[in-house]
């Protein structure tokens, strides 16, 4: 079975754009396509359709519904279904824009001045890439997302939670302690 394809709707464009950053082949329904135009499109071409939108029509394995609002945690919830995908594997081997593949090219004549390779171009729109300042941040979120689904699948295997979940639980109960002007320092974490 290959990788998986995507089209996400108009609610999604920032999500589409970091998962083409991963690597994966992501369709972007854009603005004022219904909710039938988009899912016929994913039909006809093979793909899931990312929504948020809990009335989108279509069964089970022709969308999936994001509950988050959150980027990171978007990511995790698409990448936890396909466990085979790796997030770091072929990152910038898609174009962020349009979704077209990156082969790369040595010495290009319409490179920038000062700017070394390697270098990438999109055989979609023709744009041009290359490694700049911008990428150290994007593999870094890539990164973190690998490493909380690596946490999310060792605590499936043993049914603690994950430590990541249990630090976000920690910081909610800081925030309602201090609402509620109870003290932090009392409280004791129930081990497992």
């Amino acid at each position: 079975m290959g990788d998986p394809r995507f089209l996400a709707d108009d609610m999604l464009a920032r999500l589409a754009r970091w998962l083409r950053g991963a690597g994966l082949d992501v369709a972007y329904a854009g603005r004022g396509a219904s909710d039938d135009e988009i899912l016929r499109s994913a039909r006809r071409e093979a793909r899931v359709v990312l929504t948020r939108d809990t009335r989108f029509p279509g069964g089970e394995g022709e969308r999936i519904v994001l509950e988050s609002a959150d980027l990171d945690e978007q990511l995790v919830e698409v990448l936890r279904r396909y466990p085979r995908v790796d997030p770091l594997a072929r990152s910038f081997s898609r174009c962020m824009e349009c979704n077209g593949r990156l082969d790369e090219e040595d010495d290009p004549p319409d490179r920038p001045a000062g700017v070394s390779g390697p270098f990438r171009r999109c055989g979609g729109c023709g744009r041009l890439f290359w490694l700049g300042t911008h990428a150290g941040r994007i593999q870094e979120r890539l990164a973190r997302i690998a490493r909380r689904l690596d946490e999310a699948s060792r605590e499936e295997e043993s049914g603690e939670p994950a430590p990541f979940e249990r630090a976000a639980f920690d910081d909610f109960l800081r925030d309602v302690f201090a609402r509620l002007d109870f003290s932090w320092r009392g409280y004791r974490r129930v081990r497992f």
